[in-house]
């Protein structure tokens, strides 16, 4: 399935985008014998309710430790179940500084298709880890860029090898201290 964590796209965009998408991931699978490209997973609302049940919002450092230890286990759950099934990750933003969900798709090898905005090129190799569009593109671009993807299984696992190696070496939270580390010595001598 193509996984979609994004949510800034209007109504009616994200509809005729999820069809677009659809379409393209049932015509590989058709292209390509043994995939089952033929539905587009709407992960975001799932991860919505998740941390906001339909009760209300409550917020984070309301909840008492022992349940926010639980929800934490959960999200981790939920995202092992999303990632572990997504072949691709879909996230058409419109602006975005960092994505810490390129990360995410990154550590479980999960190729994306995004576009290339604000700092987004820094966690999405445009090529080797994924595909980049521009801000301008439509659906239909994106259904394109999908179908690539799957459609060759050869350029499909070493999108999801790169993918891996590059979270292994640069997007996780101990290359990130490191790096941080390393400017603040060199600003301090």
């Amino acid at each position: 399935a193509a996984t979609w964590l994004g949510g800034r796209v209007s109504r009616a965009g994200l509809r005729r985008l999820a069809a677009d998408v659809e379409r393209a991931c049932r015509e590989a699978s058709e292209a390509v014998p043994g995939r089952a490209l033929d539905r587009i997973e709407r992960a975001g609302d799932r991860l919505l309710r998740a941390v906001a049940p339909p009760a209300g919002r409550r917020r984070l450092r309301e909840i008492p430790i022992e349940d926010a230890l639980v929800l934490v286990d959960a999200l981790a759950a939920l995202a092992d179940d999303l990632y572990g099934r997504a072949t691709v990750l879909l996230l058409p933003t419109t602006a975005e500084c960092f994505g810490i969900v390129f990360c995410e798709a990154a550590a479980y090898g999960v190729p994306v298709v995004a576009t290339g905005t604000g700092g987004v090129s820094s966690a999405v190799v445009d090529g080797e880890t994924g595909v980049l569009l521009s801000p301008g593109a439509n659906g239909q671009q994106y259904a394109e860029a999908v179908a690539s993807i799957v459609s060759d299984l050869d350029a499909y696992a070493n999108l999801r090898s790169a993918a891996r190696r590059r979270f292994e070496t640069t997007l996780n939270w101990q290359s990130a201290g490191i790096a941080l580390a390393t400017a603040l010595l060199e600003r301090a001598v």
